[in-house]
């Protein structure tokens, strides 16, 4: 019985690593401030990107933006856009799924002020005005052949992976993520199937040590 515990508890470490490998979330922190008369203090919110190793040709990303900061509502402006991205070789793509139907996949922008040019964009085209009351946004990229890689513009010399136009501090305009991007990050399910495989082997450690007391004494 103890073997089989052990072995279970195994069989679901080595799922979990398993699964770590194949899908994991990279986060990207917006802390670049190009408000007018700045957004505030920032970070500004979060970008994740989930590159699911068993399909190649989507990236799943989600905006989450901090407290009180919110997506701006003017939209439709040829120099700010809603969040902007680059992929490395500029592929085709379809963006699907997006989690708002005030938001639309715009294309390419020559100039995402003041951080420069993007190839991919989503911008705001519901109804003109702020607030929007919009604190997050997810959406799927696609594309029909070969792995989807997130590029970078540059900003003073500064790799840039995304930015959106936002409202906060009693300001509007882009923030930024600039840099290298925070490590892999297993999904919830994969953290919880690694976390059982863990405290099944620390229980078997535990009851070994038990039984081991119980002989010498």
């Amino acid at each position: 019985m103890r073997f089989l515990n052990t072995a279970a508890a195994l069989a679901a470490l080595t799922v979990g690593m398993a699964a770590a490998g194949a899908s994991q979330a990279t986060i990207y922190t917006l802390t670049l401030d190009g408000c007018t008369g700045s957004c505030g203090a920032g970070p500004f919110g979060t970008v994740t990107v989930t590159n699911d190793a068993t399909d190649v040709g989507s990236l799943d990303v989600l905006v989450q933006l901090a407290a009180g900061i919110q997506f701006n509502g003017a939209g439709k402006s040829s120099t700010h856009t809603s969040v902007a991205f680059d992929l490395v070789g500029n592929p085709a793509v379809t963006i699907k799924n997006i989690s708002n139907v005030n938001f639309a996949s715009t294309g390419a922008i020559a100039n995402d002020s003041p951080f420069g040019a993007f190839g991919y964009s989503l911008d705001w085209i519901g109804a003109n005005g702020n607030p929007t009351g919009v604190t997050s946004l997810s959406f799927e990229i696609f594309t029909a052949g070969g792995p989807l890689t997130l590029g970078s513009t540059s900003y003073n010399g500064t790799p840039l992976f995304f930015a959106a136009d936002v409202l906060g501090n009693g300001n509007t305009g882009n923030v930024a993520a600039p840099g290298t991007p925070g490590g892999g990050v297993p999904e919830p399910a994969t953290w919880a199937m690694m976390l059982v495989g863990f405290g099944g082997l620390g229980a078997m450690l535990r009851s070994k040590r038990r039984a081991q007391r119980v002989v010498t004494a």
